[in-house]
């Protein structure tokens, strides 16, 4: 019996020493980190203007890069570059006739929140400046009346919402999916020498996975 006893004692014991090493040893879940993070996807976006040849929605890639700094378990926020650019025109061969500038960009300052810490999920609000930009492949009508085969571009006030999952693959590694959307107020589209009347936002949904990265300090 005693020794039953002090064999329970032993374990309970070393169970306690075994947990306390873990506390010592693990780095806290609301430890400072800078953020480093880079991503590629997909997504669908919208005919700006009716003038455009493209269909609605219009399919395209996107790229994603960040940096940012993690606050603590709960926060955090940084500067995010999203671009999408239609698809099939990345590599366009130049001996085709439709022209291959298609994109749209934003530079937004943003601000991540995990309500639900135990599974990493976020939710993130960004505002910054947006850029779109399309060559046209035949004469567009501008405001004047007069017509024009330059490339339109406009750049306005950009915001974006999205919702993720951080997916740890190492120590300071992770895993991104997320769903986003991006919407830019545009006004009356700039092309050389005029400019085209028009009343609609750039808007993009887009899916995308990022590498992040995380260094403690």
């Amino acid at each position: 019996m005693k020794i039953c006893l002090l064999l329970i004692l032993f374990f309970v014991y070393s169970d306690l020493v075994a947990q306390q090493k873990s506390i010592l040893t693990e780095k806290p879940a609301n430890q400072k980190s800078f953020i480093v993070e880079a991503g590629i996807g997909a997504g669908f976006a919208n005919q700006v203007n009716e003038q455009f040849y493209e269909s609605t929605p219009i399919f395209g890639t996107t790229f994603n890069t960040g940096l940012g700094m993690q606050f603590n378990s709960k926060f955090r926020a940084g500067v995010d570059i999203f671009l999408w650019y239609e698809s099939g025109q990345m590599f366009h061969n130049p001996s085709q006739t439709e022209n291959p500038n298609n994109y749209r960009m934003s530079v937004l300052a943003f601000t991540s929140f995990y309500p639900f810490e135990r599974y990493r999920a976020y939710f993130q609000i960004g505002i910054g400046a947006g850029n779109f930009f399309f060559t046209p492949d035949e004469s567009m009508i501008l405001s004047d009346g007069s017509q024009s085969r330059s490339s339109v571009i406009d750049t306005g006030f950009s915001t974006g919402t999205g919702i993720g999952w951080d997916l740890k693959i190492s120590e300071k590694s992770y895993l991104v999916p997320s769903f986003n959307f991006y919407y830019t107020f545009l006004g009356n589209l700039q092309v050389f020498p005029g400019r085209i009347e028009n009343n609609n936002p750039s808007l993009v949904i887009d899916f995308q996975i990022d590498y992040m990265f995380k260094s403690g300090f």
